[in-house]
């Protein structure tokens, strides 16, 4: 039996664990910013998109021509406006239409999906609705065939009760005629009938209290009316006399009032006079001087003459 053997190749590489692991590249500058890029999103983003790099020019040209970048046939890098020399050419017209009608049909899809929901939300709306009616209607007829016998025995008025307020007293008025019961009812309805008593009993006391202080109080009054009844006379009397009195000081006030004013008029006058009594005296006076200067002037002259 002749055993063969395994070729074995050997290799300078280290054995995978052994194998220094590839650290990613660190930048130590803040300048310097790194960025991941996920590749399966960039492919799905960037699918069947083309560069056109035929017309492209980066040169420093004099010339007034507008310099071209980049191209694309699938969707427009590069709009060129009014104020550019050249105009658009076909496939630049043919790239931006296209666009803009791509973006008008997202939008309008977008507008199309909204108004589906509003319709189906509506029509949820509408048949939760109706729905809801077609429950209280149906409520309202068991209502009307059952619940206004009922409502008669449970209440007197003519008030309708619902179905289920009657169904609810019926059974409680079931559970209240059990036997087991009964005793516990009774006790309870012995002690409220003690408590009503004894209620009665002190409003009853508390009336007759209130009643006799009320006469007490009105006995009081016509007593104190009965003295005031028999001093009316004599207090109309004194009333009556103390306004002619007050009549009288009145008019006493009113005649005082005038002579003061006369008096003071009277004073007024008075000083005036006394005045001119003074300044007709220093009149005199100063006449009587000058007389008697003239006099005794006219003396010397006449002495004068006889000598």
């Amino acid at each position: 039996m002749s055993i063969q053997k395994e070729d074995v190749y050997e290799t300078e590489d280290l054995p995978e664990v052994d194998q220094p692991i590839a650290q990613e590249e660190t930048y130590e500058s803040e300048d310097v910013e790194k960025i991941h890029i996920d590749v399966d999103n960039a492919l799905k983003r960037f699918q069947g998109r083309l560069l056109n790099a035929d017309n492209v020019d980066f040169s420093d040209s004099i010339a007034r021509r507008r310099r071209a970048g980049y191209g694309s046939g699938a969707y427009v890098l590069e709009v060129v406006g009014n104020e550019c020399g050249e105009p658009e050419n076909i496939e630049q017209k043919f790239n931006r239409l296209n666009y803009e009608l791509n973006d008008l049909l997202e939008a309008i899809q977008k507008e199309d999906e909204e108004k589906k929901k509003e319709t189906q939300t509506a029509k949820k709306v509408a048949v939760d609705e109706s729905r809801y009616l077609k429950l209280e209607e149906r409520l309202r007829r068991i209502e009307t065939f059952v619940g206004t016998d009922a409502a008669d025995d449970f209440s007197h008025t003519d008030t309708r009760v619902p179905f289920g307020e009657v169904i609810e007293e019926l059974r409680l008025r079931v559970r209240a005629l059990n036997p087991a019961n009964a005793d516990v009812i009774c006790g309870r309805l012995n002690k409220l009938l003690a408590k009503m008593q004894e209620v009665n009993e002190r409003r009853k006391e508390k009336i007759d209290s209130e009643f006799e202080k009320k006469v007490d109080s009105l006995y009081n009054l016509i007593l104190k009316w009965d003295e005031i009844c028999t001093n009316l006379p004599s207090v109309v009397q004194r009333i009556c006399d103390l306004h002619k009195l007050h009549e009288q000081a009145q008019l006493f006030n009113k005649n005082l009032s005038e002579l003061i004013g006369v008096r003071s008029q009277l004073l007024k006058l008075m000083d005036s006079e006394r005045v001119t009594v003074v300044d007709f005296k220093q009149q005199m006076a100063d006449a009587i001087s000058r007389i008697s200067m003239n006099i005794e002037k006219l003396q010397n002259r006449l002495q004068k003459l006889s000598a």
